[in-house]
């Protein structure tokens, strides 16, 4: 079964251990908020053996505006089970490996959304922190995964120069 990465979601509106009311297997409502479509569409990226989901969701964080912690789910799903069409389309992070694995969940429905949500709940949830963000935006524009001239904002900008190759 294909594992994939929602990237760019707050790991505490998932964390289900202090709501004792809520079900076992339930995924609280404020989870939806991550999965905010655009145009009935949901973007997400595929895991292989050559793009992993730190690299994934460290092409997502160089296209913030701002640094900061960046949170992401990790879960295994077959869209086609739960009735959603998946497209490949090409991504527009400036790593293009991770460009390569990205997918669009298309035409969404609500309950679409909430069937999605109870597979991402059933899944791994991790944030990472601001500090480790522009240390592997870093990183990633010294190893060439990042392509510097597609990084916009000054933040990355500056932590692409830091690895001492930078030229901008």
């Amino acid at each position: 079964m294909p594992r994939f990465v929602r990237a760019d979601i707050h790991e505490d509106r998932w964390y289900t251990a202090e709501l004792p009311w809520l079900a076992q297997g339930a995924v609280p409502a404020s989870a939806l908020f991550d999965l905010r479509s655009k145009d009935n569409t949901l973007s997400l990226f595929e895991l292989t053996e050559h793009v992993d989901s730190e690299r994934i969701v460290i092409a997502v964080a160089a296209g913030r505006q701002s640094a900061d912690d960046i949170g992401y789910a990790v879960f295994d799903c077959e869209p086609h089970a739960l009735g959603i069409r998946i497209e490949k389309a090409l991504g527009t992070t400036p790593d293009a490996g991770v460009n390569a694995v990205h997918y669009d969940l298309r035409q969404l429905t609500a309950q679409n959304l909430a069937d999605l949500a109870a597979v991402i709940g059933a899944g791994d949830t991790r944030t990472i922190l601001k500090s480790r963000v522009v240390a592997l935006v870093a990183a990633g524009a010294a190893s060439g995964n990042l392509e510097r001239g597609k990084l916009r904002h000054k933040w990355a900008i500056d932590a692409a120069r830091r690895d001492g190759l930078g030229k901008g």
